[in-house]
C-alpha cells in the first residue's frame, strides 16, 4: 500500500556528515579518557604529599601574639614529647568558643577554639615580611604537618593530648571543614611569596604610602564603639553614626557650640569632620547628638581631651 507523503513541509533532514557519528564518539571517548586521567594524576599526587608529610612532618613551637582586639593565643603545648606551632583565634578579650570541648565531644553551640593551619601561614608571611625568612620557612613546614593523609588542611587541628577513640591527635585535623579552600590559598600563596622572598600579593601602592612615604592620616576617628577620650594637636575630629545625626559640639566649655550634619556615605557610615585643627594641648571638644529621624537628643556629653 502506498502512502503519500504530507504536503506540508515541515519535517527537516538532519544534516550529518557520514562519519560524524563515529567522529563525535572518539571525541566523547578522548575527552572522558583525559578527565579521568586528570583525576587520577591528582588522586596519586595528594597520596604522594599526604605521605610525604607523615614521613617529614616537623614540630614546632605555639606561638601566641597579643594584638588589642584580636588576640593570637600562644599554647605551648606538648604531648608525648611533641609540640604543635600554630595560632587560635580570639574575638576581642574572648576565647573563641568553636571548637571540639576539652574530652573531645563534638562542637554543640559551645566548646573550646582549636589551632587553624590558616593562622599558621598568616603568621609565616608575617616573619616573611620581617626579614626572618627562616621563621616563615619552618611555619610553612609545620603548616604542611597539619595536613590530612591525603595532604589536605582543615579549618582546625587538635592542640591536645591524643583521643585515640574520638580519632583526635596532635597536629592532625579536627572534626571541623576539611579540605578549608581558604587555608589552601594561604599555604599556595605562602609557597609563591618564599620563592620569591617577599609577600608577593602585597599591594605596592599600600606599601609605598606607609612604609617608604611615611604618610599618616590627619584624622581621628570617633564612634560609639570607638569613643576616644584623647587626640594629638592638629588633627580633624571625625564622627561616624550609622544613622543620620547632627553633632552638637563646643571646644570652649558650651560658652559658644555648633551643629554639623553628618553626610551619607552610602556605604551603612555617616560622618562629618568637625575643625579642631587649630586646637592646641590642653584644650577640650564636647559633643552630643540629635537625631532627627527619631526626633530626640542623645541624652549625654562625650569629651575628647587635645594632647601634645
Amino acid at each position: 500500500m502506498a502512502v503519500k507523503a504530507p504536503t506540508e513541509k515541515n519535517f527537516r533532514r538532519a544534516k550529518v556528515r557520514p562519519g560524524a557519528r563515529r567522529q563525535g564518539l572518539a571525541a566523547w571517548l578522548t575527552w572522558r579518557v583525559a578527565r579521568w586521567s586528570a583525576a587520577g594524576l591528582v588522586v596519586l599526587y595528594a597520596a604522594y604529599r599526604g605521605s610525604n608529610l607523615v614521613l617529614h612532618a616537623s614540630v614546632l613551637e605555639v606561638r601566641r601574639i597579643s594584638v588589642h582586639g584580636n588576640v593570637r593565643q600562644e599554647l605551648h603545648f606538648s604531648a608525648a614529647g611533641r609540640t604543635l606551632s600554630a595560632n587560635v583565634r580570639a574575638n576581642g578579650t574572648l576565647t573563641d568558643a568553636y571548637g571540639e570541648h576539652p574530652d573531645g565531644s563534638p562542637y554543640d553551640g559551645i566548646g573550646v577554639g582549636r589551632a587553624w593551619p590558616l593562622l599558621t601561614g598568616e603568621r609565616a608571611h608575617y616573619e616573611l615580611a620581617a626579614a626572618r625568612r627562616q621563621a616563615a620557612e619552618h611555619l610553612g613546614q609545620a603548616m604542611e604537618a597539619m595536613a590530612g593523609d591525603a595532604g589536605l588542611l582543615a579549618e582546625q587541628v587538635w592542640d591536645s593530648a591524643d583521643i585515640p577513640d574520638r580519632e583526635l591527635f596532635l597536629g592532625h585535623p579536627s572534626g571541623s571543614a576539611m579540605p578549608l579552600v581558604w587555608a589552601h590559598a594561604e599555604y599556595l600563596k605562602l609557597c609563591r611569596s618564599l620563592w620569591e622572598g617577599r609577600i608577593f600579593d602585597q599591594p605596592p601602592q599600600t606599601f609605598e604610602r606607609y612604609l617608604v612615604r611615611h604618610i599618616a592620616s590627619d584624622r581621628i576617628v570617633w564612634r560609639f564603639n570607638n569613643k576616644v577620650r584623647a587626640m594629638p594637636a592638629n588633627r580633624t575630629l571625625r564622627v561616624e553614626t550609622l544613622a543620620p545625626s547632627v553633632v552638637h559640639w563646643s571646644v570652649d566649655g558650651w560658652r559658644t557650640a555648633h551643629d554639623t550634619a553628618t553626610r551619607d556615605t552610602t556605604l551603612g557610615v555617616h560622618v562629618v569632620d568637625l575643625d579642631t585643627k587649630q586646637l592646641r594641648a590642653g584644650d577640650r571638644v564636647e559633643l552630643t547628638f540629635y537625631w532627627p529621624e527619631a526626633v530626640r537628643w542623645e541624652g549625654a556629653d562625650f569629651v575628647v581631651c587635645i594632647e601634645s
